[in-house]
């Protein structure tokens, strides 16, 4: 069975798309969506230690669901290897060597879970300069 995790409020989109069209079809957003938009200047992602000091707690959460699982714990190379991979892949990678393998799902719903628990500003905080 996969294990389904919803995501924590803060992690949730400020806006809602409703009648949405199949995943195979491409629909245009609203007018009204857009124009609510418009004070948008510049929307940064981070991915795990670019501006937060996060890298350290993907490793830890990684290894966690590993051992959860019964499996092998990875080595910090390992890990940093494996970033290239979306998380479910990754965790499949991690798992078994095959990024496509199916326990990547299930791992991968372990993993955000653990980890989105685990984000704070003390655990994840932006490095020295970052506002």
């Amino acid at each position: 069975s996969t294990l389904r995790i919803p995501r924590a409020a803060s992690m949730r989109a400020s806006t809602t798309i409703t009648n949405a069209a199949p995943s195979n079809e491409r629909t245009q957003p609203s007018s009204s969506s857009l124009s609510s938009l418009a004070h948008i200047r510049v929307v940064v992602w981070d991915v795990d230690g670019t501006l937060a000091d996060s890298a350290s707690l993907g490793f830890d959460s990684t290894n966690a669901v590993l051992r959860d699982a019964g499996l092998a714990p990875i080595t910090p190379a390992h890990y940093a290897i494996g970033t290239k991979f979306t998380t479910p892949r990754r965790l499949a990678w991690h798992a078994t060597g095959d990024e496509d393998h199916a326990c990547g799902r299930e791992l991968g719903d372990a993993f955000d879970a653990r980890y989105v628990a685990l984000v704070s500003d003390e655990t994840a905080g932006f490095y020295p300069g970052i506002k």
